[in-house]
């Protein structure tokens, strides 16, 4: 497997790389700076946890015209 540098997550992410190292650290990784290489497995895990987690979808709300929402 190919390794990728967390300089590169970043500039693909739209982050600044310490961000992208201070997430790498939360998650675990013994990491130290930008510069730093991971797997493509674990770049996946730290770009995934940049996306927000999926909300539930609000229900929508039937109304009748007689009644007030």
């Amino acid at each position: 497997m190919s390794k990728k540098r967390l300089y590169e997550i970043a500039k693909e992410l739209g982050k600044e790389s310490k961000e992208v190292v201070a997430r790498a650290k939360e998650l675990g990784l013994d990491v130290k700076s930008h510069s730093s290489s991971v797997e493509e497995a674990v770049a996946a895990k730290i770009a995934a946890s940049f996306k927000p987690a999926a909300a539930p979808k609000a229900e929508a709300k039937l109304c009748n015209t007689k009644s007030k929402c």
